[in-house]
Formats: C-alpha cells, structure tokens, sequence
C-alpha cells in the first residue's frame, strides 16, 4: 500500500502561530521586550530553540530546563537578567498561551482525510513523543494516523536515514511507493532523500529551493485536490 509520511510541527501543527501568540503576551508584559519589534524578539527565540532542542533530543538537557534557558538568554539578549523565580514565571505564561493557540496548518486536517482513504499516513517527528500524542489529540488529527515515530522514542533524529526507515517498517511501507512531506529542506527533505524515498517540501514561507526543480514543493495544503493529487502522484 501506498504510504504518506508528515512532518509534525511546522507541517500539521502551526508551532510558529501558537509561539508568536505566545511571544506577543510575554512582550505586553516585559518592559525588556516591549521596545523590540515582534518578529525580531521570534527570530532570536526560534534561533535559540534550534540551538536548545539539539541538546534534548541528545538527552543532555530536559525539555523544561531547555524552556527555561531559551527565556534566560532570550531576555539577555534584550539587556535583562532574569531571577529563577522570574523565568518560570515567563515559562509557564509562554506555555500556557502556546497551548491556548494551538491550531492546524490550514488545509492539514482536510488533506489528512482525503488522503487517508487511499494510503497509511505516519508521523515522523524531532521531539518528545508524550508532548506529540498530546498534540494529535488536541489537533483531532490522531484519527488519521497509523503510525508515530517520534526520535525520542526511536534514539534515531532526522536526518538520519533510520528515523525513516523505522517509520516505513511500522507502516509495513516500501521506499519506491512512499513520501515524505515536510517544511524543513535540511532534516525532512534531505532526510527522507537518504532513506531512499520520495519528497514534498512544504514552502509556506517562500523560501529558495536548494535543489531548484528537481524536488517537488507546494505552498499551502489548498486547495485540496489539487494538493492531494500532486502527493498521490508521486507515489503512483
């Protein structure tokens, strides 16, 4: 059977909506942020997050203590150091609306369903797996998932070609009849291309193509059969 993997965050999720939701809140409140522009204050927290997330999929730090030090650095960048009182402060306010914001890529749940009815769908995420499942849940998208592969879970991160590999053995999936569809080029894109299977870069953000024509890439999951027949296709 034909076999569609998805990134999570960035891909389904709309991470980058609920943090900058998130983001806004704490900048009402800090006088530290309140004279830096909106997308300055997400370009320097989505930097330290990359930067940060590396070391807990390593298992050197936890995810709370990774929160945490995000806002510490963040907010000195910004010229204030935070007591550890404060930082929790900070870290459960951001938390709390994050959650609040949750909400799907546009056209997620649609293609989901329509894509569900001609192949098996699996997720393939750098993360920890009990704060995925939390989010399909939330998202109602858990119904049309066969299968979570979570790096976490796995000791394997994309774009390691085992990550892949593991998802399409769950899946009881083939490379030559499998794609992968995600908005990183470097650990969704690059990654799946190791493991021998085919790929769909998700662009919202109109990025330049490293590989010019030679992937396939769409902007949005709309609209819906144009889309759904552009991943279908690529399996056929």
């Amino acid at each position: 059977m034909k076999t569609v993997l998805f990134d999570l965050d960035d891909t389904l999720f709309d991470h980058r909506h609920s943090s900058r939701v998130a983001l806004a809140a704490l900048r009402q409140t800090n006088l530290s942020l309140q004279s830096k522009p909106l997308l300055e204050i997400e370009e320097g927290y989505h930097t330290l997050l990359e930067q940060l997330h590396k070391k807990v999929l390593l298992g050197e730090i936890t995810g709370k203590e990774a929160l945490h030090e995000r806002f510490l650095r963040l907010f000195r960048l910004h010229g204030e150091k935070l007591s550890k009182s404060k930082v929790e402060e900070i870290a459960l306010t951001y938390r709390e609306t994050y959650k609040v914001a949750r909400r799907p890529v546009r056209g997620a749940l649609q293609l989901l369903e329509r894509l569900k009815k001609e192949v098996k769908i699996g997720i393939v995420s750098n993360n920890i797996l009990e704060e995925q499942l939390l989010k399909l849940h939330y998202l109602r998208m858990d119904r049309f998932v066969d299968e979570l592969v979570v790096s976490e879970e796995v000791g394997a991160a994309k774009p390691d070609p085992k990550i892949f590999e593991i998802a399409l053995r769950r899946l009881g999936g083939d490379p030559d009849r499998s794609v992968m569809v995600g908005d990183s080029y470097e650990t969704d894109i690059r990654g799946a291309q190791a493991a021998g299977i085919k790929t769909v870069w998700l662009n919202r953000r109109c990025l330049a193509n490293p590989d010019g024509d030679s992937v396939m890439e769409i902007g949005a999951f709309e609209p819906l059969e144009e889309v759904a027949e552009k991943i279908l296709s690529t399996v056929s």
